[in-house]
């Protein structure tokens, strides 16, 4: 395993075609998965016992797959970008993920006020606040840890590897538009899609899936830290009927926010872009785009555009059943 040095771009790396094909798999066995706990598991299941549940998806459909497959193709994870990182780093990507998580509500609620106009119902979140410490601490095992591990070793590691034959910017914008679109989430849609490219920017910037796997982790650990803190805040005082009002947010509470939404914004990338100018100064990083990038072939392209189907075809499924009557908004 390559550790300080970039991949050289003549490492082997999965099959494209495969690599599609596997994501496929994994995308329908997840489902397939989903359904069956569904059906199996009672309704009135505990909040833990859903966060397990949850856990026990993301090991089996995301993590064994991807793990079978480097070990019977160990040379392929050498193209993995595996590159330490310096403390200084650590702490940027830290907190550039933290202010990054502000900015990315903040343009996922102008998702919500859209979809709002177009009444359009909010589904609600598949993931529960925890009802307490214990919950907490379990929820960021499983919410944060587990995606931050599992989702990156295949949309950031086995997923950008492959598709990179095509050119470093294409993997990246390609892997963020899958990983956006494989969480099925239309009510957070916006906030997915630029997780994912902020994500493969990390990537590349500091040639380190262990960067992208941080930032995912502080990512997804504050957002479910300021819903647990909110919940018990609403809780304490006895607002939680404000806080459903306030679920859809107006446009006119949003624009005074848009200025100190800039600011943070560009806190986050500087953050980024400082301990990345000291590593691009410091070292060689010759690689910014494999120096061929032969045309993907036919079959990988009929597979992207299934997978892309399959996607959309799912939000479209999402759409019809949130609005047929009855069915469960926020």
């Amino acid at each position: 395993m390559h550790t300080d040095s970039p991949a050289p771009s003549n490492l082997p790396r999965p099959d494209v075609v495969i690599a599609l094909l596997l994501l496929l798999a994994i995308h329908i066995g997840r489902n397939v998965i989903a359904t069956a706990l569904y059906f199996l598991l009672p309704d009135s299941l505990s909040q833990n016992s859903q966060y397990w549940s949850m856990l026990v998806q993301q090991l089996l459909v995301f993590a064994l797959p991807i793990a079978l497959y480097y070990r019977a193709r160990p040379t392929h994870f050498l193209s993995v970008r595996t590159r330490r990182l310096s403390v200084h780093a650590t702490v940027c990507i830290v907190v550039a993920a933290t202010l990054g998580v502000f900015v990315m509500n903040f343009l996922n609620a102008w998702w919500l006020v859209l979809l709002d106009h177009l009444r359009i119902p909010i589904a609600e979140s598949a993931v529960p606040v925890p009802g307490g410490v214990p919950s907490l601490v379990l929820s960021i095992l499983v919410v944060a840890i587990a995606p931050a591990l599992c989702e990156e070793l295949l949309c950031r590691g086995f997923l950008f590897s492959a598709l990179e034959v095509r050119g470093t910017w294409r993997a990246v914008m390609w892997s963020g538009l899958i990983f956006g679109l494989l969480h099925l989430q239309y009510a957070a849609l916006p906030a997915h899609l630029a997780l994912g490219l902020v994500l493969g920017l990390v990537l590349v910037g500091f040639d380190s899936i262990w960067a992208a796997m941080l930032y995912h982790f502080v990512h997804n650990g504050v957002t479910m830290l300021a819903a647990y803190y909110t919940v018990r805040y609403a809780e304490a005082t006895g607002t939680e009927a404000v806080l459903q009002s306030a679920a859809v947010p107006s446009a006119a509470d949003m624009l005074p926010t848009l200025v100190p939404m800039v600011i943070l914004a560009a806190l986050a990338a500087a953050m980024l872009l400082w301990p990345i100018r000291a590593l691009q100064g410091k070292t060689d990083l010759p690689r910014i785009r494999p120096p061929e990038m032969p045309r993907l072939s036919r079959a990988a392209r009929i597979m992207l555009g299934l997978i892309l189907s399959v996607l959309v075809l799912g939000y479209l499924f999402l759409l019809v059943g949130a609005m047929q009557p009855g069915a469960s908004a926020v």
